[in-house]
């Protein structure tokens, strides 16, 4: 899994949408589009922001993004 995917998850099951997360880290909402899709990748003070808007920690959105989906699925 990518960290723009990690970032979607996380961003969906706190109920924000693309706009609502740019505006809490205070970028465009295409610039988060572009993370999720893979397209681009953050800074790590960038990754800091995105993380404290999501209320998680860094540590633990990377852990996420190293995660395998199946894993966080709870599918072996």
């Amino acid at each position: 899994m990518t960290i723009g995917k990690a970032i979607r998850i996380v961003r969906s099951i706190r109920g924000l949408s693309q706009k609502q997360l740019a505006e809490r880290v205070n970028c465009d909402h295409s610039y988060i589009s572009l993370l999720e899709s893979g397209k681009r990748e953050p800074s790590w003070a960038t990754l800091n922001q995105i993380s404290a808007s999501l209320q998680i920690t860094t540590a633990r959105l990377v852990d996420i993004a190293a995660a395998s989906e199946d894993a966080l699925l709870g599918v072996d």
